[in-house]
Protein backbone atom coordinates (compact mmCIF):
# COMPACT_ATOMS: atom_id res chain seq x y z
CA UNK A 1 0.00 0.00 0.00
CA UNK A 2 1.54 3.02 -1.28
CA UNK A 3 1.66 6.40 1.09
CA UNK A 4 -1.61 8.17 -1.02
CA UNK A 5 -3.76 5.18 -0.10
CA UNK A 6 -3.16 5.12 3.57
CA UNK A 7 -5.66 6.06 5.80
CA UNK A 8 -5.09 9.39 7.06
CA UNK A 9 -5.21 10.00 11.12
CA UNK A 10 -6.95 13.39 10.74
CA UNK A 11 -9.83 14.48 8.41
CA UNK A 12 -7.97 14.41 4.41
CA UNK A 13 -6.58 17.53 3.89
CA UNK A 14 -8.45 20.10 1.91
CA UNK A 15 -5.79 22.63 0.62
CA UNK A 16 -3.40 22.03 -1.79
CA UNK A 17 -0.03 23.09 -2.07
CA UNK A 18 3.25 23.01 -3.80
CA UNK A 19 6.33 22.22 -2.65
CA UNK A 20 10.03 21.42 -3.83
CA UNK A 21 9.30 24.74 -6.55
CA UNK A 22 12.91 25.25 -5.92
CA UNK A 23 15.68 23.33 -4.33
CA UNK A 24 15.88 25.74 -1.21
CA UNK A 25 12.27 25.04 -0.55
CA UNK A 26 13.16 21.55 0.55
CA UNK A 27 16.28 21.58 3.17
CA UNK A 28 17.57 18.62 4.63
CA UNK A 29 20.51 18.43 7.73
CA UNK A 30 21.90 14.91 8.89
CA UNK A 31 22.76 14.72 12.59
CA UNK A 32 24.65 12.04 13.33
CA UNK A 33 24.93 9.80 16.61
CA UNK A 34 28.55 10.51 17.61
CA UNK A 35 31.66 12.95 17.97
CA UNK A 36 34.22 12.31 15.87
CA UNK A 37 37.38 11.27 17.74
CA UNK A 38 39.70 13.24 16.06
CA UNK A 39 42.26 10.75 15.16
CA UNK A 40 42.50 7.56 12.65
CA UNK A 41 42.43 6.99 8.81
CA UNK A 42 38.71 7.88 7.94
CA UNK A 43 38.07 11.52 6.89
CA UNK A 44 35.00 12.78 7.57
CA UNK A 45 33.52 15.96 5.70
CA UNK A 46 30.10 17.27 6.18
CA UNK A 47 28.79 18.49 2.62
CA UNK A 48 26.09 20.29 1.51
CA UNK A 49 24.94 19.48 -1.87
CA UNK A 50 22.17 21.14 -4.24
CA UNK A 51 20.84 19.13 -7.33
CA UNK A 52 23.10 15.94 -6.62
CA UNK A 53 22.23 12.30 -5.73
CA UNK A 54 24.12 10.74 -2.80
CA UNK A 55 25.64 8.21 -5.20
CA UNK A 56 26.81 11.27 -7.17
CA UNK A 57 28.60 13.08 -4.70
CA UNK A 58 30.13 9.94 -3.41
CA UNK A 59 31.25 9.24 -6.84
CA UNK A 60 32.70 13.07 -6.84
CA UNK A 61 34.50 12.31 -3.58
CA UNK A 62 35.66 8.57 -4.70
CA UNK A 63 37.29 10.28 -7.81
CA UNK A 64 39.02 13.64 -5.78
CA UNK A 65 40.61 11.64 -3.07
CA UNK A 66 41.26 8.67 -6.01
CA UNK A 67 39.75 5.94 -4.00
CA UNK A 68 37.26 2.96 -4.60
CA UNK A 69 34.15 3.74 -3.92
CA UNK A 70 33.97 1.03 -1.27
CA UNK A 71 36.22 3.33 0.90
CA UNK A 72 33.63 6.43 0.68
CA UNK A 73 31.24 6.05 2.90
CA UNK A 74 27.73 7.71 4.14
CA UNK A 75 24.91 7.35 6.97
CA UNK A 76 21.97 8.15 4.77
CA UNK A 77 21.11 9.52 1.17
CA UNK A 78 19.25 12.43 0.84
CA UNK A 79 16.98 13.94 -1.64
CA UNK A 80 18.34 15.10 -5.50
CA UNK A 81 15.55 17.77 -5.55
CA UNK A 82 16.47 19.91 -2.32
CA UNK A 83 19.31 21.32 -0.49
CA UNK A 84 20.75 18.67 1.88
CA UNK A 85 23.77 18.37 4.01
CA UNK A 86 25.13 15.09 4.81
CA UNK A 87 28.03 13.69 5.95
CA UNK A 88 30.85 11.16 4.19
CA UNK A 89 33.86 9.49 5.69
CA UNK A 90 36.83 8.37 3.23
CA UNK A 91 39.05 5.88 3.90
CA UNK A 92 43.02 7.29 3.81
CA UNK A 93 45.28 4.67 5.03
CA UNK A 94 48.85 6.18 6.01
CA UNK A 95 49.77 9.97 5.45
CA UNK A 96 47.89 12.26 2.71
CA UNK A 97 49.18 14.69 1.40
CA UNK A 98 45.70 16.75 0.95
CA UNK A 99 45.29 19.28 3.37
CA UNK A 100 42.22 21.65 4.26
CA UNK A 101 42.99 24.02 1.55
CA UNK A 102 43.41 20.99 -1.05
CA UNK A 103 39.97 20.08 -0.34
CA UNK A 104 38.28 23.41 -0.28
CA UNK A 105 38.96 22.53 -4.24
CA UNK A 106 35.61 20.25 -4.41
CA UNK A 107 33.73 23.44 -3.60
CA UNK A 108 30.99 24.02 -6.45
CA UNK A 109 27.62 25.12 -7.37
CA UNK A 110 26.39 21.87 -6.69
CA UNK A 111 28.55 20.41 -3.50
CA UNK A 112 30.79 22.81 -0.90
CA UNK A 113 32.43 21.07 2.11
CA UNK A 114 31.40 22.75 5.70
CA UNK A 115 33.57 20.48 7.84
CA UNK A 116 36.69 18.29 8.14
CA UNK A 117 36.94 15.77 11.00
CA UNK A 118 39.30 12.76 11.33
CA UNK A 119 37.90 9.46 13.47
CA UNK A 120 39.01 6.18 13.52
CA UNK A 121 36.17 3.91 12.31
CA UNK A 122 34.70 4.71 8.66
CA UNK A 123 30.75 5.71 8.62
CA UNK A 124 28.15 3.17 8.75
CA UNK A 125 24.64 3.10 7.22
CA UNK A 126 22.51 4.49 9.43
CA UNK A 127 24.85 6.12 11.87
CA UNK A 128 23.22 9.32 12.00
CA UNK A 129 20.37 9.98 14.49
CA UNK A 130 17.78 12.32 13.14
CA UNK A 131 17.08 14.12 10.19
CA UNK A 132 16.00 18.34 10.80
CA UNK A 133 14.00 19.98 7.87
CA UNK A 134 13.30 23.53 6.41
CA UNK A 135 10.78 23.23 4.03
CA UNK A 136 8.95 26.00 1.95
CA UNK A 137 5.20 25.32 0.93
CA UNK A 138 4.12 27.35 -1.74
CA UNK A 139 0.59 27.99 -3.79
CA UNK A 140 -1.56 27.52 -1.05
CA UNK A 141 -5.27 26.92 -2.16
CA UNK A 142 -6.53 28.08 1.08
CA UNK A 143 -5.60 30.49 4.20
CA UNK A 144 -2.73 29.14 5.85
CA UNK A 145 -4.16 30.35 8.87
CA UNK A 146 -6.68 27.59 8.71
CA UNK A 147 -3.47 25.08 9.18
CA UNK A 148 -2.37 26.12 12.15
CA UNK A 149 -4.90 23.85 14.54
CA UNK A 150 -3.76 21.15 12.22
CA UNK A 151 0.39 22.02 13.06
CA UNK A 152 -0.73 21.56 16.77
CA UNK A 153 -2.58 18.59 16.37
CA UNK A 154 0.57 16.70 14.64
CA UNK A 155 2.83 18.12 17.12
CA UNK A 156 1.46 16.89 20.08
CA UNK A 157 0.16 13.21 18.58
CA UNK A 158 3.14 12.93 15.78
CA UNK A 159 2.26 11.34 12.39
CA UNK A 160 1.66 7.32 11.64
CA UNK A 161 5.00 6.04 10.15
CA UNK A 162 4.50 5.16 6.85
CA UNK A 163 7.15 4.47 4.32
CA UNK A 164 6.73 7.36 1.67
CA UNK A 165 5.50 6.40 -2.03
CA UNK A 166 8.74 7.29 -3.43
CA UNK A 167 10.11 3.92 -1.35
CA UNK A 168 7.96 1.80 -4.15
CA UNK A 169 9.56 3.52 -7.21
CA UNK A 170 7.47 5.78 -9.89
CA UNK A 171 4.13 4.35 -10.59
CA UNK A 172 5.26 1.40 -8.33
CA UNK A 173 8.18 0.52 -10.33
CA UNK A 174 10.32 -0.84 -7.46
CA UNK A 175 7.27 -2.85 -6.12
CA UNK A 176 6.18 -4.62 -9.55
CA UNK A 177 9.63 -5.73 -9.64
CA UNK A 178 10.02 -7.21 -6.37
CA UNK A 179 6.84 -9.18 -7.37
CA UNK A 180 8.32 -10.55 -9.97
CA UNK A 181 11.66 -11.14 -8.47
CA UNK A 182 10.20 -13.49 -5.18
CA UNK A 183 7.97 -15.28 -7.34
CA UNK A 184 11.09 -15.95 -9.18
CA UNK A 185 10.63 -14.84 -12.82
CA UNK A 186 13.06 -12.01 -12.72
CA UNK A 187 17.16 -11.77 -12.31
CA UNK A 188 18.24 -9.16 -10.56
CA UNK A 189 21.84 -9.58 -10.93
CA UNK A 190 23.11 -5.73 -8.91
CA UNK A 191 22.72 -6.33 -4.62
CA UNK A 192 21.45 -2.92 -4.94
CA UNK A 193 18.85 -2.95 -6.84
CA UNK A 194 17.87 -6.54 -4.98
CA UNK A 195 18.28 -4.18 -1.67
CA UNK A 196 15.73 -1.80 -3.14
CA UNK A 197 13.41 -4.74 -4.14
CA UNK A 198 13.27 -6.31 -0.98
CA UNK A 199 12.26 -2.74 1.02
CA UNK A 200 9.96 -2.04 -1.23
CA UNK A 201 8.02 -5.20 -0.66
CA UNK A 202 8.37 -5.31 2.76
CA UNK A 203 7.59 -1.43 3.54
CA UNK A 204 4.26 -2.40 1.02
CA UNK A 205 3.66 -4.94 3.81
CA UNK A 206 4.33 -2.59 6.43
CA UNK A 207 1.97 0.34 5.44
CA UNK A 208 -1.31 -2.10 5.07
CA UNK A 209 -0.72 -3.04 8.81
CA UNK A 210 -0.32 0.39 9.45
CA UNK A 211 -3.35 1.74 7.57
CA UNK A 212 -5.32 -0.88 9.14
CA UNK A 213 -4.29 0.23 13.19
CA UNK A 214 -4.65 4.10 11.71
CA UNK A 215 -8.83 3.21 10.91
CA UNK A 216 -9.23 0.92 13.95
CA UNK A 217 -7.48 4.29 16.00
CA UNK A 218 -4.72 2.32 17.44
CA UNK A 219 -2.22 3.24 15.56
CA UNK A 220 -0.87 4.96 18.49
CA UNK A 221 -1.82 3.27 21.32
CA UNK A 222 -1.81 -0.21 23.10
CA UNK A 223 -2.80 -3.22 21.47
CA UNK A 224 -2.52 -7.11 23.41
CA UNK A 225 0.08 -8.90 21.95
CA UNK A 226 2.13 -5.22 20.75
CA UNK A 227 5.63 -4.89 20.29
CA UNK A 228 7.21 -1.87 21.70
CA UNK A 229 10.10 0.28 20.41
CA UNK A 230 11.85 2.56 22.59
CA UNK A 231 12.29 5.95 20.56
CA UNK A 232 14.73 6.80 18.28
CA UNK A 233 16.16 3.35 18.36
CA UNK A 234 15.86 -0.14 17.26
CA UNK A 235 15.52 -1.55 20.74
CA UNK A 236 11.99 -3.01 21.52
CA UNK A 237 10.30 -5.38 23.64
CA UNK A 238 7.00 -7.26 24.15
CA UNK A 239 4.75 -4.80 26.08
CA UNK A 240 2.86 -6.68 29.18
CA UNK A 241 -1.46 -5.46 29.77
CA UNK A 242 -0.89 -5.51 33.04
CA UNK A 243 1.99 -2.72 33.26
CA UNK A 244 0.41 0.24 34.43
CA UNK A 245 3.28 2.51 32.76
CA UNK A 246 2.64 1.59 29.33
CA UNK A 247 -0.06 3.94 28.36
CA UNK A 248 1.92 6.92 30.21
CA UNK A 249 5.07 6.17 28.15
CA UNK A 250 3.25 5.94 24.83
CA UNK A 251 1.92 9.52 25.87
CA UNK A 252 4.98 10.74 26.33
CA UNK A 253 6.48 9.69 23.38
CA UNK A 254 9.09 7.19 25.09
CA UNK A 255 7.70 4.35 23.21
CA UNK A 256 5.85 2.95 20.18
CA UNK A 257 3.86 0.62 19.24
CA UNK A 258 5.89 -1.33 15.73
CA UNK A 259 4.68 -3.19 13.03
CA UNK A 260 6.48 -5.92 10.64
CA UNK A 261 9.10 -6.08 8.42
CA UNK A 262 8.58 -9.30 6.98
CA UNK A 263 10.85 -11.94 6.95
CA UNK A 264 11.72 -15.53 7.59
CA UNK A 265 11.86 -15.55 11.47
CA UNK A 266 8.80 -14.98 14.01
CA UNK A 267 8.18 -11.42 14.15
CA UNK A 268 7.32 -11.40 17.64
CA UNK A 269 3.84 -10.04 18.04
CA UNK A 270 1.12 -12.04 19.88
CA UNK A 271 -2.48 -11.85 20.72
CA UNK A 272 -4.72 -9.27 18.80
CA UNK A 273 -1.65 -7.64 17.21
CA UNK A 274 -0.24 -11.07 15.94
CA UNK A 275 -3.54 -11.65 14.60
CA UNK A 276 -4.17 -8.23 12.68
CA UNK A 277 -0.70 -8.98 10.85
CA UNK A 278 -1.34 -12.08 9.91
CA UNK A 279 -4.80 -11.30 8.25
CA UNK A 280 -2.84 -8.58 6.12
CA UNK A 281 -0.29 -11.22 5.20
CA UNK A 282 -3.40 -13.65 3.91
CA UNK A 283 -3.86 -11.20 1.24
CA UNK A 284 -0.27 -10.73 -0.07
CA UNK A 285 0.80 -14.84 0.70
CA UNK A 286 2.93 -14.78 -2.33
CA UNK A 287 4.66 -11.24 -0.87
CA UNK A 288 5.05 -12.76 2.33
CA UNK A 289 6.50 -16.22 1.15
CA UNK A 290 8.80 -14.66 -1.31
CA UNK A 291 10.24 -12.51 1.20
CA UNK A 292 10.44 -15.32 3.46
CA UNK A 293 12.31 -17.97 1.45
CA UNK A 294 14.41 -15.44 1.02
CA UNK A 295 16.34 -15.32 4.39
CA UNK A 296 15.35 -11.54 5.17
CA UNK A 297 15.95 -11.31 9.44
CA UNK A 298 12.06 -10.43 10.26
CA UNK A 299 12.19 -6.94 12.28
CA UNK A 300 9.92 -4.15 13.57
CA UNK A 301 9.40 -1.06 12.85
CA UNK A 302 7.43 1.84 14.63
CA UNK A 303 3.86 2.36 13.42
CA UNK A 304 4.09 5.93 15.32
CA UNK A 305 6.72 9.32 13.61
CA UNK A 306 6.99 11.93 16.37
CA UNK A 307 7.34 15.21 14.99
CA UNK A 308 9.72 17.46 17.35
CA UNK A 309 10.51 20.91 17.27
CA UNK A 310 7.79 21.53 15.56
CA UNK A 311 7.62 25.74 14.06
CA UNK A 312 6.22 27.26 11.14
CA UNK A 313 6.21 31.21 9.84
CA UNK A 314 3.10 32.18 7.14
CA UNK A 315 5.17 34.35 5.14
CA UNK A 316 2.12 35.41 3.41
CA UNK A 317 -1.63 33.79 2.39
CA UNK A 318 0.10 31.73 -0.21
CA UNK A 319 3.37 30.07 1.49
CA UNK A 320 4.23 28.52 4.78
CA UNK A 321 7.25 27.88 5.99
CA UNK A 322 7.82 24.57 8.31
CA UNK A 323 10.77 23.47 10.44
CA UNK A 324 10.76 20.35 12.36
CA UNK A 325 12.94 17.21 13.20
CA UNK A 326 12.14 13.69 12.62
CA UNK A 327 13.87 10.45 13.46
CA UNK A 328 16.01 8.57 10.63
CA UNK A 329 13.78 6.58 8.59
CA UNK A 330 10.55 8.75 8.86
CA UNK A 331 9.56 10.59 5.73
CA UNK A 332 8.71 14.18 5.92
CA UNK A 333 6.42 14.32 2.90
CA UNK A 334 4.38 11.94 5.36
CA UNK A 335 4.23 14.71 7.62
CA UNK A 336 2.86 16.67 5.12
CA UNK A 337 0.39 14.86 3.64
CA UNK A 338 -1.24 14.96 6.79
CA UNK A 339 -1.36 18.71 6.65
CA UNK A 340 -2.19 19.43 2.52
CA UNK A 341 -2.40 17.68 -0.67
CA UNK A 342 0.77 18.13 -2.27
CA UNK A 343 0.91 19.00 -5.77
CA UNK A 344 3.08 16.27 -8.23
CA UNK A 345 6.48 17.42 -8.66
CA UNK A 346 7.30 19.10 -12.27
CA UNK A 347 10.38 17.24 -12.29
CA UNK A 348 9.40 14.16 -11.21
CA UNK A 349 11.66 11.49 -13.13
CA UNK A 350 11.90 7.93 -12.68
CA UNK A 351 14.92 8.11 -10.31
CA UNK A 352 13.53 10.41 -8.47
CA UNK A 353 14.77 10.77 -4.85
CA UNK A 354 12.96 10.40 -1.68
CA UNK A 355 12.08 12.82 1.57
CA UNK A 356 13.87 10.94 3.70
CA UNK A 357 16.87 11.12 2.99
CA UNK A 358 16.91 7.78 1.02
CA UNK A 359 16.77 7.35 -2.84
CA UNK A 360 13.96 5.97 -4.44
CA UNK A 361 15.79 4.48 -7.68
CA UNK A 362 13.68 3.02 -10.40
CA UNK A 363 16.45 1.86 -12.45
CA UNK A 364 16.57 -1.37 -14.90
CA UNK A 365 18.31 -4.39 -14.09
CA UNK A 366 19.70 -7.15 -16.19
CA UNK A 367 18.33 -10.01 -16.54
CA UNK A 368 14.92 -11.23 -16.84
CA UNK A 369 13.18 -14.81 -15.64
CA UNK A 370 14.12 -18.11 -14.03
CA UNK A 371 15.48 -16.50 -10.70
CA UNK A 372 16.92 -19.10 -8.16
CA UNK A 373 16.86 -17.37 -4.75
CA UNK A 374 18.83 -20.89 -3.43
CA UNK A 375 22.20 -19.79 -2.26
CA UNK A 376 21.20 -15.96 -1.86
CA UNK A 377 19.71 -16.10 1.42
CA UNK A 378 23.10 -14.91 3.22
CA UNK A 379 24.07 -11.94 0.87
CA UNK A 380 20.14 -10.84 0.75
CA UNK A 381 20.48 -9.47 4.31
CA UNK A 382 23.06 -7.57 3.39
CA UNK A 383 21.57 -6.20 -0.18
CA UNK A 384 19.20 -5.42 2.27
CA UNK A 385 20.97 -3.43 4.71
CA UNK A 386 22.41 -1.25 1.70
CA UNK A 387 19.10 0.76 1.95
CA UNK A 388 19.82 2.78 4.84
CA UNK A 389 16.59 4.71 5.90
Amino acid sequence: MTEESCAYANPEPEIIASYKVNPEDFKVFEEISFAPDGEGEHLLLLIEKTGLTTQEAQKRLSDFFQRPAVDVSFSGMKDKQAVTQQWFSIRLPGNTDKTVADIAALNSDLLSVLEVKRNSRKLKRGSHRQNRFQIRLRELSGNPEYLLDRLETIAVQGVPNYFGAQRFGRDKYNLERARRMLAGELKVKQHYQRGLYYSAARAWLFNRVLSERVQLGNWNQFLAGDVMQLDGTDASFKAQADDPEINQRLESMDIHPTGPLWGSSKSGSQGQTAELELRVAAAEKSLCAGLEAAGLNSQRRALRSPVRDLQHHIVDSETLELEFTLNKGAYATVVLRELVKLRALASEQANEQDSSGQDSVAAEEEGTAGYDQAGHEASNQKDLEKIAF
